[in-house]
């Protein structure tokens, strides 16, 4: 009977985020490296991974950038996250938190990985929030109306004009 607590705790942990925002889908290290080339990072960037899984996409961008913050709706990926990177990339902070209730104007680099039901509403988030000149790199799934400056890959990069 615990066993089955247990495992239905576990289960609900990666099922409730995606009531609020994308499901948990590791990208691949081609689409990393891609996400590093599209955002030219600098150690006076401010990134932020929403929606940040396992950190490892992370735990890539804190080795280029300034700051790195990792934004997860999923208690237990943010516990492995930073279990796994924090004492590495001392640069990098895990989080656990709702993308729809964070002010994203602090960064000046946005990397995520969305699905496409969420797309429309985070542009609109995005494009009210950031400063002219932030660069958002969007993985797999394109924004559907703001245009890209730059494709390699399946990852699109925006800059907010």
């Amino acid at each position: 009977m615990i066993m089955g607590y247990a495992v239905m705790g576990i289960v609900l942990l990666f099922l409730i985020p995606t009531i609020k925002g994308a499901i948990y889908y590791p990208s691949s290290d081609q689409q990393i490296a891609d996400m590093l080339t599209l955002a030219k990072l600098t150690k006076q960037d401010k990134v932020v991974d929403i929606g940040s899984g396992d950190g490892r996409v992370v735990a890539a961008l804190a080795a280029e950038a300034g700051q790195v913050d990792g934004i997860e709706l999923n208690p237990l990926l943010v516990w492995y996250s930073r279990w796994k990177y924090a004492r590495t990339y001392p640069n990098t902070q895990f989080m656990v938190k709702n993308l729809w209730l964070t002010n994203f104007s602090k960064y000046n680099v946005i990397v995520l990985f969305g699905m496409t039901y969420i797309m429309a509403d985070l542009e609109r988030k995005l494009l009210k929030e950031l400063r002219p000149g932030t660069r958002v790199i969007a993985n797999s799934f394109p924004f559907p109306h703001w245009k890209h400056e730059r494709k390699q890959g399946g990852v699109y990069l925006y800059r907010k004009e």
